[in-house]
């Protein structure tokens, strides 16, 4: 079995989508016809979406605050959670 032609089949019939959407019989999906509904998303999903979202938030406060990485840790670490929480307009 050639699982990349099976998945690229499977991708080009299902499409892919980023964002929530209720399928054709109105369940909530997600990415390549993931039922949500039906099947939550793994914790290594979890994961790599959160760890998507830190890099965002690092590369933000890197750009809002001078010398970011040069501020004790204790610092960076309640600036991230700001920003994390309440989104790059609080620094």
């Amino acid at each position: 079995m050639n699982r990349a032609v099976i998945a690229d089949y499977v991708m080009r019939h299902e499409g892919k989508k980023r964002e929530l959407y209720l399928d054709s019989e109105g369940k909530w999906t997600i990415g390549v016809g993931h039922c949500l509904d039906t099947k939550p998303i793994s914790d290594r999903a979890v994961m790599t979406i959160f760890e998507d979202d830190c890099m965002d938030v690092e590369r933000e406060l890197t750009k809002l605050v001078y010398d970011f990485d040069k501020l004790p840790d204790r610092a960076q670490m309640v600036l991230f959670d700001m920003v994390f929480q309440l989104g790059p307009g609080v620094v």
